[in-house]
């Protein structure tokens, strides 16, 4: 053990007892030691072994304990290798699922992207469906309204011939009776048949 020998055999625990009840109140899990290795609160011995069932970094004399004597002990670098194993099984599973994930992202984008040039296609044809109708109705509206100018000229102008030949007629009927109560001999130098047409 070298330096770390001699370093744990200077801090046996009987030196090192009223240290331990100068430190009763502090609640670290352990302290420096001088090499910056971290050393049991308890025995001030260095933290080499861990203890599977608790999850805890321990010293030598803490293994040797009844608390974890029926306990699996590793060695600290074998279990953090261990641990290292379990974290990189989930690493990779969080990867795989992350990629699983970008996977359907970039395929969600790529319907939602194909969706929206449908929505935009559609809207292109309803926009031009309209304006084509517009522009039918617009052109039936002239259609029509000009239809109806020519049925209201055309009614104007039956109406000012109608009342035309209802003013002959007038005349015509005005004229015949004044020629009725003419006496005889003037009624009959007038051509009869010029008044009857």
């Amino acid at each position: 053990m070298g330096d770390l020998g001699r370093l744990g055999s200077q801090n046996s625990p009987e030196k090192r007892t009223s240290e331990s009840r100068a430190s009763e109140g502090l609640h670290l899990q352990a302290v420096e030691g001088l090499w910056g290795e971290a050393l049991c609160e308890k025995h001030r011995e260095p933290l080499k072994v861990f203890c599977w069932e608790d999850r805890d970094l321990m010293c030598l004399v803490c293994d040797k304990s009844k608390k974890h004597r029926a306990h699996l002990v590793l060695p600290a670098e074998e279990a953090a290798q261990e641990y290292r194993k379990e974290i990189q099984i989930k690493l990779q599973n969080l990867k795989l699922g992350r990629k699983a994930i970008e996977g359907s992202k970039q395929t969600q984008e790529k319907q939602t992207a194909a969706y929206l040039e449908d929505i935009k296609a559609q809207r292109r044809k309803i926009v031009q469906a309209f304006q084509e109708l517009r522009s039918f109705l617009e052109e039936q509206e002239c259609v029509l309204l000009a239809r109806l100018s020519d049925l209201e000229k055309q009614e104007d102008e039956s109406s000012t011939r109608l009342s035309n030949n209802i003013s002959l007629l007038s005349d015509l009927i005005c004229d015949l009776e004044k020629h009725c109560q003419r006496p005889a001999g003037e009624f009959l130098q007038v051509d009869v048949g010029l008044l009857l047409f």
